[in-house]
């Protein structure tokens, strides 16, 4: 039934011949017949592009300074555990909308002395699973390990949408950072995203003043686990 529908609806009428059963080898058959299996799509875009060139980091070299680019979800992911990780990162100080993923909490919690991320004011910030992650941090500035900004309701809230970590050494000195769309979040892993990663002080310093400017005006979470 499948052959003959296919023939039908597209076969003869492309090639303007009578509605009878084509040729299987056709290569224009199995083309329509392979476009109709794939009508449904993957719900994952990056899993649409389907480019293994995409999936790996680019690296341009400035100087004795690298950055970094990735487009890949959990390459991002990745990247951002492979930082965490690293001998020198003793602390992870940042900016970020919502903080829920699995994999990245639960390796700030085994590999860093402290972390103090501030996330935008969201009710995605008091579920349990999270604040049961959030409890297993330990802090790196006095005022709490997450803190949360953000004023307003509906189409006139403010948001704090800044989206940056900055790796701290022991000495609580900014040593690289990242920034890009990415959100430390489970469905962040299937949207298409970017992350820049820079390797350099100077660059980091920047972000750090501007995660000391926020602070700020951001008040702590209350964490309940």
């Amino acid at each position: 039934m499948f052959l003959q529908s296919i023939s039908r609806k597209y076969y003869h009428k492309i090639f303007k011949v009578k509605p009878s059963i084509p040729n299987l080898d056709d290569p224009i058959y199995i083309a329509l017949k392979y476009n109709h299996m794939s009508k449904k799509r993957p719900r994952d875009l990056n899993k649409q592009i389907d480019d293994n060139d995409r999936k790996r980091q680019k690296v341009h070299q400035r100087g004795k300074r690298k950055v970094t680019i990735i487009f890949d979800g959990r390459g991002i992911q990745n990247a951002i555990v492979r930082n965490i990780k690293r001998e020198d990162t003793a602390y992870v100080v940042g900016c970020v909308a919502w903080l829920s993923n699995k994999k990245i909490l639960k390796c700030m919690a085994e590999h860093l002395n402290g972390v103090t991320i501030i996330t935008t004011t969201d009710k995605l910030t008091k579920r349990k699973t999270n604040q049961q992650a959030y409890a297993k941090l330990r802090g790196c500035f006095a005022g709490g390990v997450i803190r949360t900004a953000g004023e307003g309701k509906g189409r006139y809230k403010s948001l704090m949408h800044s989206k940056f970590l900055i790796f701290l050494n022991a000495a609580r000195e900014p040593m690289g950072c990242i920034t890009g769309s990415f959100n430390l979040t489970e469905s962040a892993l299937r949207h298409i995203e970017n992350m820049v990663m820079f390797d350099d002080p100077e660059i980091a310093e920047t972000f750090f003043e501007e995660f000391k400017r926020i602070h700020k005006i951001s008040k702590p979470l209350k964490i309940r686990a």
